[in-house]
């Protein structure tokens, strides 16, 4: 668990519609993650 510390993320994408999705998709990823941790 990392809490209280940042975590780094990066996404490459050629156009920036492109990025926007795939930052959807990580960020729904990390909560997910975040909120089964809590579940524990």
């Amino acid at each position: 668990m990392t809490q209280g510390k940042r975590e780094v993320h990066t996404v490459y994408a050629k156009t920036k519609e492109e990025c926007e999705v795939l930052l959807g998709k990580m960020i729904a990823e990390v909560r997910e993650r975040i909120k089964e941790e809590k579940g524990r």
